[in-house]
């Protein structure tokens, strides 16, 4: 009787603190709509949604639906030639509405120029190429799409290759898959908000045993990053690849020579991953182009962080977007640069502050010149 009565102190206890957590923190432990997923690391949940808190020009909380399929939005299906856009954040378009994001944009171009098409938005925040060819190898084969789109982000794409661990590049630079042994931050997220529990979420805060880098950025897990330094051995110019691997925005890319080792790795993972995207392309049967979006610290020059060694305050360029569309034409991919564009444009004027994804001056711009480009240069839209 005693142990009965104090288990069941303890079960009311407990039960009190669940409550007590649910009213005081439901908002910031609300469950997230992805899904942990075998190919891609994680996916949306179909017919999900998902409430986010946005800062800067986009404070506020903003609300993202999924269709059936795992696609952004409620867009009408109108029994049409499909054009499916993968991608992250930049094709989702978190904080802006459905009609704003670029695949929208894009069909309301196409639609004035007299091109008729159902534009679906398969972009997912913190998406790497890898994710996206991962998701395209299983959507696109018997999809019947005239058209895939991806759009590879300038800011991290490069990186998120190497944090991700999806793939790996051979001695041969073929690219193969390491197995279960990655775990991403991301992924330790997801299954850290799938806990039932909201007291066991609060207790899991994935803010514990995560460190920011010096610039303020996310982070990556020192498990991860000793895990790469075990895997890859020493590295050229003493070992500055680990480090290199928690700057979220690829300021090496930019700045170092092209063959410092960070920048090696990354660009020969890039290129392995867009030789997978052609094969995806020639499997499926299914056209696939890539548009390299710049970030806007890139083009306005805006770096500091401490990671990068013999920093310089001159710039000059954004040489990631060039290096994606080096890589996705040596695949045999037609490729779209927007940086020269978005630098005549003005960057300042393109990005939301707060995030530097493109904002609805921006989407607006990336709709109309690459359904320009697809219609008037690339035609492989012509006749729908």
């Amino acid at each position: 009787k005693p142990f009965l009565g104090i288990l069941l102190v303890l079960v009311g206890l407990l039960a009190a603190a669940e409550v007590l957590t649910r009213v005081l923190r439901g908002s910031s432990l609300t469950p997230r709509y992805e899904l942990v997923d075998d190919e891609a690391l994680w996916k949306p949940i179909p017919s999900g949604s998902s409430d986010i808190q946005l800062g800067g020009a986009w404070a506020g909380r903003s609300t993202l639906r999924w269709d059936h399929e795992g696609y952004r939005g409620d867009v009408e299906r109108r029994g049409l030639p499909k054009v499916i856009v993968y991608g992250d954040e930049v094709v989702e378009g978190p904080g802006l509405s459905e009609s704003e994001s670029f695949p929208s944009q894009l069909r309301m171009d196409l639609d004035r120029r007299g091109i008729a098409v159902d534009v679906l938005n398969a972009g997912v925040s913190g998406y790497g190429p890898d994710q996206a060819v991962a998701r395209m190898r299983n959507e696109l084969p018997g999809s019947e799409a005239a058209l895939a789109i991806l759009v590879v982000s300038g800011r991290d794409d490069f990186g998120d290759l190497l944090r991700n661990g999806i793939f790996a590049t051979n001695e041969n630079g073929g690219i193969v898959r390491p197995g279960s042994s990655s775990e991403p931050q991301d992924v330790s997220e997801i299954l850290w908000w799938s806990s039932w529990s909201y007291l066991m979420r609060a207790v899991r805060s994935p803010d514990r045993g995560f460190r920011a880098v010096e610039d303020g950025g996310p982070g990556w897990s020192e498990r991860a990053l000793r895990r790469h330094e075990q895997e890859s051995g020493p590295q050229p110019g003493g070992g500055a690849l680990p480090p290199l691997l928690r700057d979220p925005v690829d300021w090496d890319v930019v700045l170092l020579d092209q063959d410092a080792p960070s920048v090696l790795a990354k660009t020969d993972l890039m290129g392995a991953v867009m030789q997978e995207v052609k094969s995806v392309e020639e499997e499926s049967g299914v056209p696939i182009v890539v548009v390299a979006v710049p970030h806007q610290g890139h083009l306005m020059g805006r770096h500091g962080n401490n990671l990068i060694p013999d920093e310089s305050d001159t710039y000059g360029g954004a040489r990631p977007t060039r290096l994606i569309g080096l890589v996705a034409s040596e695949a045999g991919l037609g490729v779209f640069d927007l940086e020269p564009l978005f630098q005549v444009a003005g960057p300042e004027n393109l990005y939301d502050p707060s995030t530097a994804i493109p904002n609805a001056v921006g989407q607006n711009l990336m709709g109309r010149r690459i359904g320009s480009w697809l219609t008037e240069s690339v035609g492989v839209l012509r006749g729908n």
